[in-house]
C-alpha cells in the first residue's frame, strides 16, 4: 500500500496545574520524517519485529480483556467506534491520559468513529489510511489495529517528552552530551516537569526567566510534591540498574539515561497526580449526605470559593451551568435546582491538570477500573443478571465495601435490561452503564445522551468558569423558590443504546445506488485528474520546468484519490 505522509503542526491546549500558573500545552512542529519513523517502528512492533515489538506485546496484553468484552462482527473484528473506545480505555487506565480527539463521548448515538478523532486525522494520516483500507473491505478492525494506534500515539508522546527534556538541558546551561552528576540530573528533571506544567506559556529559551520561575515555585507546597515524585522515579531507575553500576565511582548520568527517566515521569504522571482528585472527591462526598452521587447546585455554589484540603490540594467550584450541562454533569430533573453529578464532574475537563499537544492529564474514571474487573470475569460482550449480581456483590470500590446486598429494585432493573436484550445484559450498553451509576454513584458517571462530548481544550483558559453573579443569582433563586438544598429526582431512563454494535449494512436498491454514486464520483475525479495531467504534459513539452511537472503530477495523484469509495 502506498502511504502518503504529511507534516503537521501539533495543536496547543491550555489547562490548570495544581501548583503552577495556568498555561497552554507544549507545541512543536512534527516533521514528516519524524512521523514516518514513529509509525514505522510502531507498526513493526505490532508485526513482531523492531525495537518496539516488546512494547506492542505489553499493550496487546493490557487491551485483551476489554477487546474480548466488546461486540464483534462475523469476522471477529470491531466496529471503528469500539476501537476508539478501546484505545481511550487503554490510555486512561494505564497512564491517566485523555487523548485529544479520543475523549469519551457518553452514550450519544452519533459519536464519531475512530477515523474522526483529530489526533488520528492530523498526526497519523498513514495509520488512518491503513484503517480506512481495512474498512473498505467491510471486515472491521482487529486487535492489532488498536495496538498499532496505541503504540504509535504512545511513541509520539514519548518523543515529545524528549524534546522538552532537550530544552530543560539548555535552560540549565547544559548540552545533551554532558554527563550529569545527581544534583545536575535533579535540576534538569525538575525543569522538565516545570515546563510540562506551564505548557506553551513556558518560555523555552530564556534561561534567566526559567531560573527565576523555578526559584519562586520552589517555596510552594505543591513543588515539594513534584520534587518527591521526580526523586522517586530517579531512585527506581537506579535501583533497577543497581547490578550494572560501579558503587566505587561517582554516579554520572547520560542524556539517554535522563531520557529514560523522563519517559517514566510522563508515563506515571497521570496516576501520580490522581491523589488530588481523590481529595476533591472526598470533599464533594461530604456535601452529599444522602449518598446519591449528586449535590444540589446551590450547595455546590455555596462551597468555599477556594477550598484547600488537608493534603494541601486546592480546588475551585465555580463552573458555569452551561459547562456542567455540556459535560453531562448537570442532572436537571429538578429544573429549579439541578444536581451536580459528582462522578461526571470529577472526570470533566475543568479538572484536567496538565495538557500538551497530544493529551491531557485528568482525573481517572474509577468506573473504568470496575468495568475492567467485570470484563475480566465475564470474558464476553454480555452476561446474565445472576452472573453480574454475583460478581458485583463481592466487588469493592473506593467508597463501598464488599460484600453488599443490592435492593430488590436494583435486581428488578437488571432483569428488565436483560429482558429487553434477549435475556442477557450488554456490558457496554447505556442501560447497564446507568445501572452501574446507581450501584456505584460516586465512582461511575451517569451516561447521558445530551452531553456533547466536546474536547477538553474547548473548555480551557477559563471558559468553564461561571461568573460570581451567575452563581449568586442561582443561590438566591433557589432560596426564593424554597428548593435550596433539595436533591434532584433520580429518574431511571429506559433508553437503550448499544454504541459499539455495528449497524446493519445497506441492502437492495439503496445499496446498489450508493455504490453507483461512489463509482461515478471516482470516475469523474479520475477523468478530471487525467485532463489536468494532459494539460501539464503539454506545458512541459513547451518548456515548463521538470520540477513543476513532478509537483503537478503528484498533486493530480492526490486529487485522484479524493473520490475513491471508503
Amino acid at each position: 500500500m502506498h502511504i502518503v505522509l504529511l507534516g503537521v503542526v501539533a495543536r496547543a491546549s491550555m489547562q490548570q496545574n495544581k501548583f503552577l500558573r495556568h498555561g497552554e500545552g507544549t507545541t512543536r512542529m512534527i516533521s514528516a520524517s519524524e512521523l514516518q519513523i514513529s509509525l514505522h517502528e510502531s507498526l513493526q512492533g505490532v508485526m513482531g519485529t523492531g525495537t518496539w515489538a516488546h512494547r506492542s506485546e505489553e499493550i496487546e496484553s493490557k487491551m485483551w480483556v476489554t477487546f474480548q468484552s466488546l461486540p464483534k462482527n462475523e469476522y471477529g473484528r470491531l466496529y471503528p467506534k469500539a476501537v476508539r473506545f478501546l484505545v481511550h480505555n487503554y490510555f486512561a487506565r494505564e497512564h491517566g491520559w485523555l487523548i485529544e480527539g479520543l475523549e469519551p463521548s457518553g452514550m450519544r448515538a452519533n459519536v464519531s468513529e475512530v477515523h474522526g478523532a483529530s489526533i488520528i486525522q492530523s498526526k497519523a494520516p498513514a495509520l488512518l489510511e491503513a484503517l480506512l483500507e481495512e474498512k473498505q473491505h467491510n471486515r472491521g478492525l482487529a486487535l492489532n489495529d488498536a495496538v498499532a494506534m496505541a503504540a504509535t500515539l504512545e511513541h509520539l508522546i514519548f518523543d515529545e517528552a524528549i524534546v522538552l527534556l532537550e530544552r530543560a538541558y539548555a535552560l540549565n546551561g547544559l548540552n545533551t552530551g554532558d554527563m550529569l552528576d545527581e544534583i545536575g540530573l535533579h535540576e534538569v528533571l525538575r525543569s522538565y516537569l516545570l515546563l510540562f506544567g506551564e505548557g506553551s506559556a513556558a518560555d523555552l529559551y530564556d534561561s534567566e526567566l526559567h531560573k527565576s520561575i523555578k526559584a519562586r515555585y520552589s517555596t510552594e507546597a505543591g513543588w515539594f510534591e513534584i520534587v518527591a515524585y521526580e526523586q522517586d522515579v530517579q531512585h527506581d531507575y537506579d535501583y533497577n540498574r543497581r547490578f550494572q553500576i560501579n558503587p566505587f565511582l561517582e554516579r554520572r548520568y547520560s542524556f539517554e539515561q535522563a531520557s529514560a527517566m523522563v519517559v517514566n515521569l510522563a508515563e506515571g504522571y497521570g496516576k501520580w497526580q490522581n491523589t488530588d482528585c481523590h481529595d476533591m472527591k472526598e470533599y464533594l462526598m461530604k456535601l452529599d449526605p444522602k449518598g446519591t452521587g449528586r449535590i444540589p447546585l446551590d450547595v455546590f455554589y455555596r462551597a468555599p470559593f477556594y477550598y484547600k484540603s488537608d493534603a494541601g490540594s486546592a480546588y475551585e467550584f465555580t463552573e458555569s451551568r452551561e459547562y456542567l450541562r455540556d459535560v453531562g454533569a448537570l442532572d436537571e430533573s429538578l429544573k429549579s435546582n439541578p444536581g451536580v453529578v459528582i462522578a461526571n464532574y470529577l472526570v470533566g475537563p475543568s479538572n484536567c491538570i496538565a495538557t500538551n499537544s497530544y493529551y491531557s492529564v485528568c482525573c481517572l474514571n474509577e468506573c473504568e477500573a470496575l468495568m475492567n474487573e467485570v470484563e475480566s470475569h465475564v470474558k464476553g460482550p454480555e452476561a446474565t443478571p445472576n452472573q453480574l449480581i454475583s460478581l458485583l456483590s463481592n466487588m469493592p470500590s473506593s467508597t463501598i465495601d464488599a460484600p453488599r446486598n443490592f435492593s430488590a429494585d436494583m435486581m428488578t432493573r437488571l432483569d428488565l435490561i436483560a429482558g429487553s436484550n434477549e435475556g442477557t445484559v450488554p456490558l457496554h450498553g447505556r442501560l447497564f452503564s446507568q445501572w452501574m451509576h446507581y450501584a456505584f454513584p460516586h465512582e461511575c458517571p451517569m451516561p447521558t445522551v445530551t452531553a456533547s462530548g466536546t474536547a477538553a481544550s474547548a473548555w480551557l483558559n477559563g471558559a468553564a468558569i461561571g461568573s460570581a453573579e451567575e452563581r449568586e443569582e442561582h443561590i438566591k433563586t433557589a432560596a426564593e423558590l424554597d428548593v435550596a438544598g433539595e436533591d434532584a429526582n433520580q429518574d431511571w431512563s429506559e433508553t437503550e443504546l448499544l454504541p459499539f454494535v455495528e449497524p446493519r449494512r445497506q441492502s437492495g436498491v439503496l445499496s446498489c445506488f450508493m455504490r453507483f454514486v461512489m463509482m461515478a464520483s471516482a470516475i469523474l475525479c479520475v477523468l478530471k485528474a487525467a485532463y489536468s495531467s494532459l494539460q501539464t504534459a503539454m506545458r512541459a513539452h513547451q518548456g515548463t520546468d521538470l520540477k513543476d511537472l513532478k509537483r503537478s503530477l503528484k498533486k493530480d495523484y492526490l486529487d485522484m484519490k479524493c473520490a475513491l469509495p471508503i
